[in-house]
């Protein structure tokens, strides 16, 4: 009686074990909305390779319909609408069309409005569409939050 007993408790606590794991490690889908740090940047006519950026203090967020901007302490707000394509989505990975308000100041190709955007394994790339020789701007996921009425960034 005492073994049967004590394999009861042990495979409770094995069941229970397993099922706490299965949730700590769910995903959510990914979606373009949150904080982006710049990171770097590939591509142009010369088709270079990812180049790091040393670029403290640049990010753009995203949320709702606003798009922010920030370099070091300056801040530019935006609107901005994102089209999916939705036939090349999937839960992990998010590919489409950003359009800005006005021409923006998204590192390093300045003066443009659209951009083809990307987002696979916790990396955003940006690139200007319509442009064939341009850089790929690369962003990667960050924890800040900035706010347009907020001077302090």
């Amino acid at each position: 009686m005492k073994l049967a007993t004590a394999f009861a408790l042990f495979c409770s606590v094995i069941f229970v074990s397993c099922r706490k794991d299965e949730m700590v490690y769910q995903n959510s889908p990914v979606s373009i909305e949150g904080t982006w740090n710049y990171i770097g940047y590939s591509g142009g006519l010369a088709g270079f390779p990812f180049i790091s950026a040393n670029s403290a203090g640049v990010y753009i967020q995203l949320k709702g319909s606003q798009l922010i901007i920030t370099s070091g302490e300056a801040a530019k707000c935006m609107e901005y609408q994102f089209k999916a394509d939705s036939s090349s989505n999937s839960y992990y990975q998010l590919t489409g069309l950003l359009t800005t308000s006005d021409t923006s100041i998204l590192l390093p190709m300045a003066d443009m409005k659209t951009y083809n955007v990307s987002i696979s394994n916790d990396t955003l790339t940006l690139y200007p569409s319509m442009c064939s020789d341009c850089f790929t701007a690369i962003y990667t996921p960050s924890l800040k939050h900035f706010d347009c009425s907020d001077n302090n960034h």
